[in-house]
Parts: C-alpha cells; structure tokens; sequence
C-alpha cells in the first residue's frame, strides 16, 4: 500500500518543518501523514493533543491501521481517566501518547513525564483559539517542551482572523504575527460600536487582513483540497468505531442470547424477526428505552463524535435513525452554538422546503436529517459530507439518503462516515445495507454469527 500523492507531500513537508501548519480538507487522511512523519523521524516520542472523542476513533484506530498498511510497528497508549492511568500512559513504552486538551490542565503540573518527546501535534487547533481560556494557554505551556509542534485543522478559514494568532503562537512564539494578542488586533480589526455601553465594541477583520495573515504564515502552512487530491476517489466511506459502554453492552449480549435461544427453536416469524432486528439495532445506538417507549438511558459520547466531526467541517449533513439521537445532536448543536436546521416527520412540508434552501445557502453550518423524511428528491450539496449516527437497515433508503450530497451540482469529492461501536455487528450491517435489500430473518441472523460481545 502507498501513500496518496498529497499525503507523501505532507509527511516530508512535517519532517522539513519543526513548526507546521496543517490545514489540508477534512477527509484527506492527515492523520497517516503526521504518523508517516513521525514515523520517519523516530528522534523522540510524540505527544498527541486532541478532542476526546476521536483519541481513539481517529489516533488510535490509525496507528494500527497504519502499522498493518505500511509495517510498521509504533505503539499508541491513551492518556484518559484517573490519574494513575494518566501516568501509566506516559510512562509505558509506546511511541504515541493520545491525550484530550483539558488533559494540559492536569500536564502543565506533572511536565516531568515529558521527558523524551519531542514532538506535539495539536489535532483540531480550534481548540486552542482562544487566547483566554484555560485550555490555551495550558497548551502553549506545555508547547514549550518540544522541539517540533505541528498544528492540524480542516478548516482553516476562521470566522475572525483573530482566531489564527494564538495558534500562531504556539506554533511560533509570536515570530509571524507577534507576541501581543492586543496589538496584533489593532493592526487586524477594526473597532465597532454596537450598542450605547462604551465597552459594547466588536472587532471586524479589516478588509485583506486574513489574506495578510494567511501570507505571514504560508512558509508553515501546507494545505491540499478535497479537489486537489486527484488520485483519491470521488466518494469515500469511513468507519468510525468507539468502545461500547458497559451498560450497552449488558443489554446487549442479554438481547443476542434472547433472540439466539429464540432462532435456535426456529419460533421467529419475519415479523418478530423484524422486530427484534431493530431492538438490536436502536440498542446499537446508543439507548435504552423504558416500557413507555422513552429512552431511559443514552450514551451522549456518541453524539459527542458526530457533532466534533461537524464542527471539522464547513457544512454537513447528519443522519438519524431514532428520535434520541435527534434530540442528543439538537442538544449539542445548542451547546456548541452551531447553526443548524432539521428534516423529519415532525417538520411540515413547507418548512423541509425553507430548511434546504437555509442550508444550500450557507445559513445553516449541519442539517439533521431523518432518512424516510430526506431521502429523496432534495439536493444537499452544500456539504461534501454525510454522517450516519447508526444504521439504517433499508437499502434503498440508505442508498437514496447518501445521493443527497453526491449527486449534480456537487462540486467537491465527498465522504460518508459511518459510525459503529466496536465488537458489535454495525459495520456488517451498514455494509450489508448498502449492497442489497436484506430479509429481516437473514439481518437477525448476521447479528449471530458471533453471539456475544466479550
């Protein structure tokens, strides 16, 4: 197996830059490249800083695809949870350590655990944006230890270009765009008054002040388009699986050996086989529901992956399958202050309407869509990607449903990501749907060709 073409650009342009600037799209694998640099370089061990929910769904899961893709043999440990698993990850013999960026808070106190890495990648560096916040200036703290810092984004283009300089700070210490947040603002922005209150200003970019600051750090800065990336295919599927929680998989292996039992006595109608099909299925993701037909119980860091995915990109379509998932993602869309607007059974015909024109205009930054609502006849291509929450067991609607994005007038290479818990029967079931119509009797019976999750 080979690197693409920008992919092997990127990994030499890392290893010939201590400080880099990784702004390629969202899809073009730069992950592997990072690893692919480090790889080659193998000075000193890496220090990984990224949210929480791809520490394992992206780091981890692509460490090991890498080592079984190109032979190598580097080690990944997750520094996540109580202190002493903290400290074990730092102090075993992997290469790669994985971390969250409110682990810095914690790091800033124990920096002795940083000896012997030189390298610090910053993966999603909107994360660290902000000036103020405790989370920045612990990262630009710990910054300081390493000899190479590469920042990575999909999403270069900020909604101020404010939001460059303490990025550019840690990855410079102030050489490019200076060491003062206060006076590189006023050489950027203009103030402007927006209400009575003297204090009431808000700071708008001046006209060419993101070209000048792009051209300030363009001798750091690599990036590759979606469309630039020429020997990818146009359209490309991912997987992104997370550990299934306990209390999932309890009810989980409760329900295989029910329906098991059941499918053993050849007593399953394609009616109850349907219906026990789903309850896997809903239980997969991410819920358990009372006897009222409410959930009870959800699993939101799954939802937690889906809108850290959304926030990567410019805009996204996100498909549901149940009404907590659509609740859980309406929940953090609020949270995270991000605009978006919905498609179900429960929006009338003439709203569906006035919610894909918002979002084909730009207004709106992720549609949350229900398949059986979408799934045919609207154009969604103002997002070049599509994310599943969980799988849908209709073919024709998957198939219907993922044509929102790929279709005429798509001007971009486009990804599906799938998410699926790991051990569980998800992928094959999403592969399953998307090749043919599938008997309820033969999807029940793909959930036990293994019968239980360890």
């Amino acid at each position: 197996m080979q690197l693409f073409n920008h992919q092997e650009a990127t990994a030499q342009f890392l290893v010939d830059h201590a400080s880099a600037f990784v702004t390629n799209d969202c899809g073009t694998g730069k992950t592997i490249s990072v690893i692919e640099a480090f790889n080659r370089l193998r000075e000193g061990r890496m220090l990984v800083l990224a949210p929480l929910s791809i520490l394992e769904n992206a780091w981890g899961a692509d460490v090991r695809k890498y080592n079984e893709a190109f032979g190598g043999n580097l080690k990944v440990a997750i520094a996540h949870g109580s202190k002493d698993k903290r400290e074990r990850a730092f102090k075993s013999n992997a290469d790669i350590v994985a971390m969250n960026y409110e682990g810095c808070n914690w790091l800033v106190d124990n920096c002795e655990l940083l000896d012997g890495f030189d390298t610090v990648v910053m993966d999603e560096s909107t994360y660290v944006k902000n000036a103020t916040s405790k989370r920045s200036k612990n990262a630009l703290v710990v910054s300081r230890y390493f000899k190479r810092r590469w920042l990575l984004t999909g999403t270069p283009n900020p909604l101020s270009v404010l939001d460059l300089w303490h990025p550019a700070l840690i990855l410079d210490y102030g050489e490019r765009l200076g060491k003062k947040f206060f006076a590189f603002r006023q050489q950027v922005c203009t103030p402007i008054q927006v209400a009575a209150n003297a204090n009431a200003i808000q700071w708008q970019d001046k006209p060419g002040a993101l070209d000048f600051v792009h051209d300030q750090l363009s001798d750091i800065t690599i990036r590759f388009t979606l469309e630039e990336c020429i020997d990818m295919p146009e359209t490309s599927t991912r997987y992104m699986q997370m550990k299934m929680p306990s209390w999932v998989k309890k009810h989980y292996n409760d329900m295989l050996y029910d329906s098991h039992i059941a499918l053993e006595q050849g007593d399953v109608s394609a009616v109850h086989a349907g219906a026990r099909a789903r309850k896997l299925l809903q239980l997969l993701s991410g819920a358990v529901y009372g006897e009222e037909g409410d959930a009870i119980k959800v699993h939101s860091e799954r939802h937690n992956l889906v809108m850290d995915l959304v926030e990567e990109r410019d805009h996204t379509v996100v498909v549901f399958n149940y009404k907590h998932e659509r609740d859980a993602l309406i929940k953090e869309a609020k949270k995270r202050k991000l605009s978006y607007t919905l498609i179900d059974g429960s929006v009338p015909n003439l709203k569906r309407t006035e919610a894909v024109e918002d979002f084909q205009a730009g207004k709106k930054r992720v549609i949350f869509v229900h398949p059986q609502a979408a799934g045919h006849g609207i154009t969604l291509t103002a997002a070049n990607t599509l994310i599943w929450c969980s799988p849908n067991y209709n073919a024709e609607l998957v198939k219907q449903t993922e044509h929102r994005i790929y279709r005429a007038g798509q001007k971009r290479r486009t990804q599906i990501i799938r998410i699926a818990y790991e051990d569980s029967k998800e992928i094959e079931v999403y592969e399953s749907m998307g090749a043919k119509m599938m008997h309820m009797l033969d999807l029940l019976n793909l959930f036990h060709t293994t019968a239980k999750v360890a």
